[in-house]
């Protein structure tokens, strides 16, 4: 059972008293005092480890863009992708309508794990997080180590033995590799993993279940491919799902570094625990982006996220 035990630092602003020493304040000249606390410090324990959270109690708006994120570029067995994390033209934040729309960062963390099995606290991994977020995130996806949460779901054509048809059909995607095993480390690729199945219903009522396997779908007769390249996504809205165009601000959104596999995250409302793994790891929550076929196929355009054309990619045109 974890304990948290809380440390809170903050600041008053005083009104009409100025206090020279310090000495308890009665009721009415507490009553005087106006303050919020700025840092919050949690300490609790889970799964073995000691973590250690200093909370902020601020928010963020900002639009950025950075031509390279790396993070985690060292060799790794088995990949052959050269770091965990590896963006080109990353940006928080876009343009619409010639105005700047900023990225929301509420309330950010930084928080640190500890191993206290050797008998001192060995740090074992670090984390930089925030309480939510919302707005679009752009980048060209080289490489991730981490989550992306995807749903594809919309009308795809059946082969059946009775004929060719249009079904309704929906699954859940996870990272992948070329073969589409599950693979979050150094990804290239999202898709419905093998062993999977798309759950269709066809003539809204009758329900068919199609199995997946090698990165395609038994019993689709048009684009049965259901794996595609990270590449392709260049914008995602990052937040709760409300409608195709409304995101709420979403708890998850960090970046990690650990020494070892491990789950980051008390379990509570706002704070999900997440498993991550060794190295560098990127949480985006983003919400159950939902791709129709024909959006998984193409990819999601870009965003504009600078003023003028410098011919660097980070440049669209409404």
């Amino acid at each position: 059972m974890k304990k948290i035990i809380k440390w809170v630092l903050s600041f008053s602003l005083l009104s009409n008293f100025c206090w020279a020493e310090l000495v308890p304040l009665s009721d009415e000249q507490m009553h005087e005092q106006h303050g919020q606390a700025l840092i919050t410090i949690d300490q609790y324990n889970e799964n073995g480890l000691n973590f250690v959270r200093v909370n902020t109690g601020f928010d963020v708006k900002v639009q950025l863009n950075a031509d390279k994120v790396v993070f985690g570029e060292y060799p790794r067995a088995g990949e052959t992708q050269s770091a965990d994390i590896d963006f080109d033209n990353f940006a928080l934040g876009h343009i619409e309508n010639g105005e700047i729309i900023p990225f929301e960062l509420n309330e950010p963390f930084f928080e640190y794990a500890y191993d206290p099995s050797s008998g001192s606290n060995d740090l074992v991994g670090l984390r930089v997080g925030f309480g939510d977020s919302r707005g679009k995130m752009s980048f060209d996806i080289n490489s991730l180590t981490g989550n992306i949460d995807v749903l594809l779901q919309g009308a795809y054509d059946a082969d059946t033995w009775i004929g060719t048809f249009t079904v309704e059909a929906t699954s859940r995607a996870n990272l992948v590799n070329a073969n589409g095993d599950i693979d979050p480390i150094r990804a290239t690729q999202v898709g419905v993993p093998n062993g999977s199945t798309f759950d269709a219903v066809a003539f809204g009522f009758i329900p068919i279940s199609l199995n997946v396997n090698n990165c395609t779908v038994s019993g689709f007769g048009v684009n049965d491919n259901v794996c595609f390249p990270l590449s392709n996504y260049k914008t995602l809205d990052i937040g709760e799902k409300v409608s195709d165009t409304q995101f709420d601000p979403a708890p998850g959104l960090f970046l990690s570094f650990q020494s070892r596999d491990m789950v980051w995250g008390t379990g509570d409302p706002g704070d999900p625990a997440t498993q991550t793994y060794q190295g560098a790891f990127f949480n985006i929550p983003n919400g159950s982006l939902t791709l129709t076929p024909e959006q998984a196929l193409n990819g999601i355009p870009r965003a504009q996220t600078e003023f003028i054309n410098r011919g660097v990619g980070r440049f669209t045109t409404p």
